[in-house]
């Protein structure tokens, strides 16, 4: 089970929206998720010529596998959680117990809660000295914990917040993105964007290419070379002052190498 909870982070009351995901992922590898969200309710077992709600007849193998799937499903959380969340699920012995009590505690469709969602995700801040990736990942995060209360918010209203919040400074492309008649999904705009990051990132020029080469950066990158007209380090034999012969004396067409 390790493979498959090992980097999820641990719910501590804030984080109940990252968590909630990251643990219906596992839920899902182990085939519990139905179980213990509470769609596949537990089987139960006909008695002699009677059949079931759902029409099919349980022998017992259904409702065992059920309460298999169950308990996988309350060790995910139970491991998952920080000890502070202990106390709220000691007593549970079904994931869907424990499941339907923090989502009861964290997943509160209140208006207050709403209020406060709704003012990160419309205010939100492009900090241009941070990655694009946290803004557009930061924003989407927010829009979908709306959506999970109930707001109706499709991907083209994060799009446009997406684009009306971009910092000034990208204002080229968000005018681009603004007149774009065609259909945009999210993804589309947020790969536009990581383009438009790396070509704004800075180049090397060519005088720092060559100062890197030859050693002209200043006295900390002419430290590494050795004359090979005075075997002296510090300088090159082009600028040396004690070179003997003339331009063309043998010597002085030895590239001169850092040590």
């Amino acid at each position: 089970m390790s493979y498959s909870i090992a980097h999820i982070p641990k719910l501590d009351g804030t984080n109940y929206h990252d968590w909630q995901f990251a643990v219906s992922m596992a839920l899902r590898h182990v085939g519990a998720f139905g179980v213990v969200t509470g769609t596949v309710p537990r089987p139960v077992k006909a008695e002699a010529g009677k059949s079931t709600e759902t029409g099919k007849a349980d022998d017992g193998a259904q409702s065992a596998r059920w309460d298999d799937l169950s308990e996988k499903g309350l060790g995910i959380i139970g491991l998952t959680i920080e000890a502070s969340q202990y106390v709220y699920i000691r007593s549970c012995t079904k994931g869907d117990e424990a499941w339907t009590i923090f989502k009861n505690m964290y997943e509160k469709n209140s208006r207050s809660n709403r209020v406060t969602l709704k003012r990160a995700f419309y205010t939100y801040q492009h900090d241009i000295s941070r990655p694009i990736c946290e803004f557009t990942g930061g924003l989407t995060s927010l829009g979908h914990q709306l959506k999970a209360l109930g707001v109706n918010l499709e991907d083209d209203d994060i799009i446009d917040v997406i684009i009306y919040s971009l910092h000034a400074d990208w204002s080229n492309i968000a005018g681009t993105l603004t007149a774009n008649q065609g259909e945009m999904k999210l993804s589309d705009v947020i790969s536009a964007l990581v383009d438009e990051e790396a070509r704004r990132a800075p180049a090397v020029s060519t005088e720092t290419s060559l100062n890197a080469v030859t050693g002209r950066a200043g006295k900390q990158g002419e430290d590494r070379w050795t004359c090979y007209a005075c075997r002296k380090r510090g300088h090159i034999a082009a600028r040396c002052a004690n070179k003997k012969g003339s331009d063309n004396d043998e010597s002085n067409c030895v590239v001169e190498m850092a040590c």
